[in-house]
């Protein structure tokens, strides 16, 4: 038995080694279109920035005429998103939101340690010192919660506590917090509503980010900066 525990322990170890490899393998492609977007895009763009949350939120066009770039990279973590984030080539758009730490929170990488609690913090607070660079408001959301199936694989409890920690740092001023998943999450924060989600993507991004997103676009950076109360949160 000890062997076997031993075993099975090595090869998730590998798994793990194996997935951020892939992880950054795939930023360092994705990078260069990013790039190549942005610097194409019209002034007074919207960045979409985040792991495949971010990624595969398809915006609509806008009635404020703003253009949106996506710079998702699925399955980033924050350490390889802050990568990606301090090699951006852009002039300063109007507003980035920011969707990230699904990818920090397997329950293999024992994300409630308080080690990895503060790697994410670190990390999450360069990519906002990168985003705040290259755009006159930041926007961070709480992490969305995963189908309750997954709830083996993510550690669902992680969901609401490193959203919280998102929500304390951009409580210091350096961004703004909002949750536009809080329709789609059941009883259980982590946890989403069902039909809402498959694995740990949601089903239908545009209907948890429209309103957002449009609201975003038509704000001035002044109205944007603020904290505003989570929707169906304590705020």
């Amino acid at each position: 038995m000890a062997a076997g525990v031993f075993h099975f322990g090595r090869a998730d170890h590998v798994k793990t080694e194996t997935q951020a490899l892939n992880a950054r393998r795939y930023a360092a492609s994705r990078l260069p279109v990013i790039n190549a977007h942005l610097q194409q895009a019209s002034a007074g763009y919207v960045l979409w920035a985040g792991d495949s949350n971010a990624e595969l939120f398809q915006p609509p066009a806008l009635p404020c005429g703003r253009e949106v770039v996506n710079a998702g990279v699925s399955g980033a973590t924050t350490d390889v998103y802050a990568e990606v984030a301090e090699k951006l080539e852009s002039a300063r758009g109007h507003a980035a939101v920011l969707t990230i730490g699904t990818n920090n929170l397997l329950s293999k990488k024992r994300p409630l340690d308080p080690a990895a609690v503060d790697r994410f913090e670190r990390d999450v607070s360069r990519i906002i010192d990168a985003l705040r660079a290259r755009a006159d408001t930041v926007v961070v959301t709480a992490i969305p919660p995963v189908q309750d199936m997954e709830a083996g694989v993510v550690n669902t409890d992680a969901v609401q506590a490193y959203s919280q920690r998102l929500e304390a740092i951009c409580d210091r001023g350096r961004c703004a917090y909002e949750d536009p998943f809080a329709a789609v999450r059941a009883k259980a924060f982590g946890i989403a509503r069902p039909g809402a989600s498959v694995g740990i993507h949601l089903e239908d991004y545009r209907a948890s980010l429209e309103p957002l997103l449009e609201r975003i676009c038509a704000e001035s950076p002044s109205e944007a900066s603020g904290h505003r109360p989570s929707p169906g949160g304590s705020g």
